[in-house]
């Protein structure tokens, strides 16, 4: 309930926002003119300028990562750049409405930063992620703004004069300010004390893109150089489970398996990292968190429940024709799925079937991902009978009759 109502006071708050500074560049065009004018570019408005769009730099480069494809991302960057926080606050407002209903009572900030799984995405896999450059890249622009800032205060004052206050030089204060704000809410997030996150608050109004600089490098020097360049994004609670892990499983071949074992120091410690990270979705892929069994232990439970190994499964799959698949993969699905959900269980089953046969595999084998998935089904069947036509496409399209 908190957190759903974290997601509407968040799309209230940047809905107002954009209509705020929508309204200020109205007003300051009405008043003053147009802002393409020479005798603008004060020294001082100059530095304040330069201080804005090295605060873009940060939301441009989570735009491009959150964007699906490059047209999209670019044309964002664009709006970015003409109409700053007018295009913040809309596109932060629009990733906001684009949450389901259980996302926005999970953990709304998560899942508007980071990106959502695409079925046809493929995960590219590199040997060197990004880490480096972003550090490099965001030392420069902190120092380039620090030189800026010494340079302006030498060669005309301090910026603390009523002159300077010109129509349209608190329409851009306006402007950086709002930025800062959708900066802050980040920080907030990322912060595991109120007090560490008032501080930099207070250094991100009095010092600008130099806080955004420093802050962002600081957050990558908690990542290793192999992270993935996203988890800067992270809170560090939910980053200390990534960075837990302590064996990464290898095949034969010793190539990774895409999974691994994290070991937690209290029983507390790990049943939460089961109820808040299971089916999280990380990058474009959904995280599967369970207790470790060995094999002969998950054969002894899948064998009390009368249902076929997933290993003799698969083999009995290899040789069946695409109707047989299903069939198998139904009568191996079915019962599971009625315990959780007697009602539907027809309708949520023949759903499910239409996902990848690896993924179904997986489903059938790991009673925790299947809950999962089952109440998404019920979601979806829900908003189906309600007649809504923007329904989540978790699953690919499904037949929603029997």
């Amino acid at each position: 309930m908190a957190m759903a109502s974290l997601s509407t006071g968040l799309k209230t708050l940047f809905f107002v926002l954009c209509c705020a500074m929508l309204a200020t560049l109205l007003y300051t065009v009405s008043i003053d003119g147009l802002p393409f004018r020479k005798d603008l570019l004060t020294p001082w408005m100059v530095a304040t300028l330069i201080d804005f769009y090295i605060n873009v730099v940060p939301l441009a480069a989570w735009v491009w990562y959150k964007e699906s494809n490059c047209i999209s991302a670019i044309l964002w960057i664009i709006l970015l750049v003409c109409f700053g926080s007018i295009t913040t606050s809309a596109y932060i407002f629009v990733q906001l409405l684009k949450l389901s209903p259980q996302d926005s009572q999970q953990d709304p900030i998560y899942h508007v930063l980071l990106r959502h799984s695409s079925k046809d995405d493929i995960e590219h896999k590199r040997k060197h992620s990004p880490v480096v450059t972003a550090r490099i890249i965001f030392s420069v622009l902190g120092f380039l703004m620090l030189g800026t800032l010494v340079y302006t205060l030498v060669t005309d004052g301090s910026p603390f004069r009523k002159e300077l206050l010109t129509p349209w030089m608190i329409a851009t204060l306006i402007d950086f300010y709002i930025n800062v704000t959708a900066l802050s809410v980040w920080v907030v997030y990322k912060e595991s004390s109120w007090i560490s996150a008032v501080v930099w608050i207070i250094l991100l109004i009095c010092f600008g893109s130099i806080t955004t600089c420093v802050y962002i490098v600081q957050q990558l020097f908690c990542i290793t150089c192999q992270d993935p360049l996203y988890l800067v994004l992270l809170n560090s609670r939910i980053r200390k489970l990534y960075l837990q892990v302590v064996k990464v499983l290898l095949d034969p071949q010793g190539q990774s398996k895409c999974s691994s074992l994290v070991a937690f120091s209290t029983p507390e410690e790990a049943t939460k990292a089961l109820n808040e990270m299971n089916g999280k979705m990380i990058g474009r892929k959904p995280l599967y968190v369970a207790v470790a069994q060995r094999k002969e232990e998950r054969k002894a439970r899948l064998q009390r429940s009368g249902l076929i190994p997933v290993s003799t499964l698969t083999s009995s799959l290899v040789s069946a024709s695409p109707a047989d698949r299903n069939r198998i993969l139904g009568e191996q699905l079915y019962p599971p799925v009625e315990s959780i959900e007697h009602v539907h269980a027809s309708k949520v089953t023949g759903m499910l079937l239409e996902m990848d046969q690896t993924e179904v595999l997986h489903l059938i084998e790991s009673p925790e991902a299947l809950k999962t998935k089952v109440a998404e089904a019920i979601d979806v069947l829900q908003e189906a009978v309600g007649g809504r036509s923007d329904m989540s496409d978790k699953f690919g399209s499904f037949p929603l009759n029997e």
